[in-house]
């Protein structure tokens, strides 16, 4: 039989991982300490591609939640309990914490894969954004060589 004592440290520790996570969102909007979620915060919202560095930040940070819990079930601190016991609380909670957040299907080879086409999309978009300033800048130099060679030209013709 488990003490309320026994109990009550793992929800703490459950819930002081959950502040940590939260402590991170907050600093990675605030201070940019994030590339991938300032990136989104700063790119046109209007964009189909806001969206889903906004969802790529969201899974990424739903992961960390998984990350920390992880962390809690190897402690060795806890050694003393049953480590089924420890990983049916915490199961229990993250069951109901991804329901919050309607992934209530989530399986981590599902979210895995889903983080990396994200990632597979935004570096696409990224890429085509490069391509597309290469050509707005070639056109552009052509634009003043052409002006160039039209004014010495007029020059010549005079």
């Amino acid at each position: 039989m488990k003490t309320f004592l026994q109990t009550d440290t793992i929800y703490n520790r459950l819930l002081l991982s959950i502040k940590d996570c939260r402590i991170k969102c907050i600093e990675d909007t605030l201070y940019g300490t994030n590339p991938d979620l300032y990136n989104a915060l700063y790119s046109d919202s209007e964009k189909l591609i806001y969206k889903t560095k906004l969802e790529l930040y969201e899974l990424e940070w739903i992961e960390l939640h998984f990350k920390k819990m992880n962390e809690i079930i190897d402690n060795k601190f806890y050694l003393s309990l049953d480590r089924e016991y420890i990983i049916s609380i915490i199961a229990k909670f993250y069951s109901e914490f991804i329901e919050k957040w309607n992934k209530s299907d989530f399986d981590i080879t599902i979210f895995e894969e889903k983080k990396r086409l994200l990632k597979d999309i935004i570096n696409t978009n990224c890429n085509w954004d490069n391509v597309i300033k290469q050509m707005e800048v070639a056109f552009e130099r052509d634009r003043k060589m052409l002006n160039k060679n039209i004014e010495k030209l007029k020059f010549k013709e005079n």
